[in-house]
């Protein structure tokens, strides 16, 4: 190890943006060894703006990590007092924010934060940071099915990792199945096909085993919204060979989803059971309400209570998951046109329409 009062705070400096880099490039090796000698080298640094750097890189490495726990105590070291912060601090005080509200699953805090550093973008001279930001981006556009907007970032992501310094396939992978999905959502299959198969080639040069089941799960989810249930359920029964929480959970929603479609309530109830305690287990809340809407939607014998389907549509819009909202309230609409209370289906119409309206409304503030 280096002797810890022989490293000038210029190196300091530029270690740290080492270690930045080796977070990105999700290296654990390098980021483990560098955060290792860098606790120690940080114990000697009295400069103010090297250890805010220091201590959000810190903030970064535990939303790496997964530990939420110490990026809260983290982060409320670092806010307060106010930090002796330059613009490129902000930015990544806001940014490895947006990311810990992503991986939080509250889309809406992260948009939030994503758009306070973009404030800040032109001070960055990092293209790694520039690309890894447009792909968190459009990342959380895409889960808020904001597809636009999703579409944009990600674009602008893949033309960034493209560049000779930072050709990163497995980066350009994740925009690539991000991109299908997108045109999944908005049903342009022909361009999803083409995304998912960009995907699957760079998958089979690279090997990568946690990828393969990414191209797997969204192969499933473009022959699901084709109709095609049987292949779908195939290669969705793929991605549960292996231990995924994300993937699974959403392949299980899906399976549940593609029996209904076929009628086969039997394999349809099973699935939504084994989805149902996964959701309650990790305290989904969406996919809870998504489980619990098709039950009631397309299981239950209850032709009484249904104070779920506003609950539900409640909890969608607080999240401002409008695509979601509409899909539902379509669904919900149908369901009482079936029974002939169409006061209750005017109702829901509208609210998908509203819906609509409001998927528009943010889609042109691009």
């Amino acid at each position: 190890m280096k002797n810890a009062n022989r490293v000038l705070s210029a190196e300091k400096r530029t270690f740290l943006q080492q270690w930045h880099t080796y977070i990105n490039l999700q290296d654990t090796q390098k980021i483990e060894s560098a955060r290792k000698e860098l606790s120690e080298l940080m114990k000697t640094e009295d400069e103010p703006t090297i250890k805010y750097y220091y201590d959000l890189l810190r903030f970064r490495y535990s939303i790496y990590k997964k530990d939420f726990r110490e990026a809260e105590q983290i982060i409320k070291e670092i806010e307060y007092p106010a930090p002796p912060a330059s613009k490129k601090h902000l930015f990544y005080l806001h940014f490895f924010k947006g990311i810990y509200h992503h991986s939080s699953k509250d889309g809406k805090k992260a948009l939030e934060q994503f758009n306070l550093a973009k404030k800040y973008l032109e001070d960055i001279d990092q293209q790694l940071d520039i690309a890894e930001f447009h792909y968190k981006l459009g990342s959380v556009h895409y889960d808020q099915q904001q597809t636009v907007l999703s579409v944009n970032y990600l674009n602008q992501a893949i033309e960034t990792y493209k560049e000779k310094s930072i050709n990163l396939e497995e980066r350009i992978i994740g925009c690539e199945l991000l991109l299908g999905l997108n045109y999944v959502d908005i049903k342009q299959f022909d361009l999803a096909e083409v995304h998912f198969h960009n995907a699957l080639g760079l998958v089979k040069k690279l090997g990568n085993l946690d990828l393969e089941i990414m191209v797997l799960h969204n192969l499933g989810l473009f022959y699901a919204e084709q109709q095609l249930s049987e292949a779908a359920i195939r290669y969705l029964k793929k991605v549960l060979e292996h231990k995924s929480y994300e993937y699974h959970l959403r392949a299980v929603f899906l399976i549940t989803k593609e029996y209904l479609k076929a009628q086969e309530y039997a394999n349809a109830q099973e699935w939504f059971d084994h989805g149902l305690s996964l959701s309650s287990k990790n305290n989904d809340q969406s996919y809870l309400y998504k489980f619990n809407l098709l039950y009631e939607l397309y299981l239950s014998d209850s032709n009484n209570d249904h104070s779920l389907f506003e609950e539900g549509i409640s909890y969608f819009k607080s999240e401002e998951m409008y695509a979601v909202v509409e899909d539902y309230s379509v669904q919900i609409a149908e369901y009482f046109r079936k029974r002939e209370d169409y006061k209750q289906s005017t109702k829901y119409y509208a609210e998908a329409y509203k819906a609509k309206e409001q998927i528009n409304k943010m889609e042109a503030l691009k």
